[in-house]
């Protein structure tokens, strides 16, 4: 067995014997909550079972990956029992854990942190026609966050926070989801995201009146 999917068998035996039902008694079954389908954690929990399921002939442990808003809703269903694993943002999880932000005063200090997958920068891209070159040009403009309920869109209400923005001054947020990558006239002005390799996807959402394959105005956006 890979060395990888030794730690991910052990790991997810040992959750889901404490919390989910078996469907034989010589069976375990664990969920996996990932994040919406065209996201980046839904491939890699599917990833995950595929290599765990490899070797349920040996270890009898079933894996399954489930689509959700992702990593808020998934720290919630890890609370509740609904999930038995799941991938989370790690600036979300130390938040939750700490009984910070959206968990303020409610600390989920049964919660432990397996393993991680991968670095996540923060992307922030504008339109190069707005001649928006840092975070204080965003203020008070249109800006697409991310759907409630994502690490995104927590990621960018800790940075509100540090930017000391109220009032006016906070973004007029635009919640588009992770699979609107299909390049439609825009009239958001920047777009954010925290994952891997997003350019492509942010591009798309920051088009306004553009045709399909005009390099011109393909040239015309920035990267912050």
């Amino acid at each position: 067995m890979r060395p990888v999917a030794a730690v991910l068998v052990a790991v997810l035996i040992g959750i889901a014997v404490g919390f989910s039902v078996p469907a034989r008694a010589d069976e375990v079954f664990a969920s996996v909550g990932t994040g919406e389908p065209n996201g980046v954690y839904y491939p890699v929990g599917k990833a995950i079972c595929q290599i765990v399921n490899r070797d349920f002939s040996m270890d009898r442990v079933r894996c399954s990956p489930e689509t959700t808003p992702g990593s808020v809703y998934n720290i919630g269903a890890l609370q509740s029992g609904e999930l038995e694993f799941a991938i989370v943002q790690s600036d979300v999880h130390f938040a939750a854990y700490k009984g910070e932000g959206t968990w303020s005063g409610r600390p989920f200090l049964g919660l432990r942190s397996v393993m991680s997958l991968y670095p996540e920068l923060v992307t922030v891209m504008a339109r190069a026609d707005l001649h928006i070159k840092d975070l204080a040009g965003l203020a008070g403009k249109r800006i697409n966050v991310g759907s409630r309920g994502t690490g995104t869109r927590t990621t960018w209400d800790a940075i509100e926070v540090e930017l000391g923005w109220r009032d006016q001054e906070r973004v007029l947020p635009v919640e588009l989801k992770a699979d609107a990558t299909t390049c439609q006239p825009a009239d958001r002005w920047a777009s954010i995201a925290a994952g891997q390799s997003p350019a492509g996807r942010l591009r798309c959402q920051l088009r306004r009146d553009e045709r399909p394959g005009d390099r011109e105005a393909a040239a015309r956006r920035s990267i912050l």
